[in-house]
């Protein structure tokens, strides 16, 4: 009796990531970009002194202003702009045009889901460091007087309460938060192509729904857990462990509808 091949995935899933990212950098890129420009150029400018004052009326001030705006802007926008691409690769690569032809290609359905999914991973991550290194450039000018000094010893003095994971714990809650609202938008959008009209009432139900429940989840799980006694780096911990466990369900809900029930527009 012949034995089945077990197949691969590893191949096609490297190829729908890379494909995804190749689609997205040309608008992501530019995007994180001018967020590092303009928190460099308000970093130096806005806070060129220690006796600023945003009311004083002269044009020096009103440029500060709108640097330092514009600056809190791009912070929301590229995270924004990233969930709102992310989403339209999405519905266009696995619902709309794009899907008669990548459903022709010898690919699985869960490889295209993980792929994109793999992608959108990415993508957190480099979000995260763009928005640290922004930071940072907005604080430019303290540099030199021992900021990096006093962030060590403000973590050190509170290593108690914080944990001697808490840097990595953060990063781990927020990508982790990043795909877990990814892989959400990914299951409310294959839940709305499970019918033909009134797609949008579709979507706010289910996102009303989906909610509803993980708040109850969430609110149950810590009812258990004495979050008391915990390190702050603890409860990242717990969350990014929920998170993930949320990125697996939708992720396996948007791979079966699509699976079994895929309605192309």
């Amino acid at each position: 009796m012949e034995t089945k091949k077990i197949r691969n995935p590893f191949p096609q899933l490297w190829k729908v990531f890379k494909y995804e990212i190749l689609n997205s950098y040309r608008v992501l890129l530019p995007v994180y970009a001018v967020l590092l420009a303009v928190s460099l150029i308000a970093g130096i400018v806005v806070f060129k002194d220690s006796s600023l004052d945003f009311y004083k009326n002269d044009s020096g001030n009103l440029i500060r202003g709108i640097l330092m705006m514009l600056a809190v802007v791009l912070f929301i926008a590229s995270f924004v702009v990233s969930i709102i691409i992310i989403e339209k690769r999405f519905q266009k690569g696995m619902l709309g045009d794009e899907a008669y032809l990548n459903l022709s290609l010898p690919v699985t359905m869960g490889e295209h889901v993980w792929g994109r999914a793999l992608a959108a991973f990415v993508w957190s991550l480099l979000y995260i460091l763009v928005n640290c290194v922004a930071l940072l450039f907005l604080a430019v000018r303290a540099w030199s007087d021992g900021l990096f000094t006093e962030l060590a010893k403000l973590l050190s003095e509170n290593k108690d309460a914080l944990g001697t994971t808490f840097i990595p714990a953060v990063i781990f809650v927020a990508a982790s938060s990043f795909l877990a609202l990814v892989m959400f938008v990914y299951v409310v959008k294959a839940i709305a192509h499970l019918v033909k009209k009134h797609r949008t009432l579709v979507e706010v139900i289910a996102v009303v729904v989906i909610i509803a429940v993980l708040n109850r989840v969430a609110i149950s799980i810590f009812n258990v857990i004495d979050t008391e006694d915990l390190t702050v780096a603890c409860v990242f911990w717990i969350s990014t462990l929920c998170n993930a466990i949320c990125i697996a369900v939708f992720g396996v809900a948007t791979q079966l509808i699509l699976t079994l029930r895929l309605n192309l527009e």
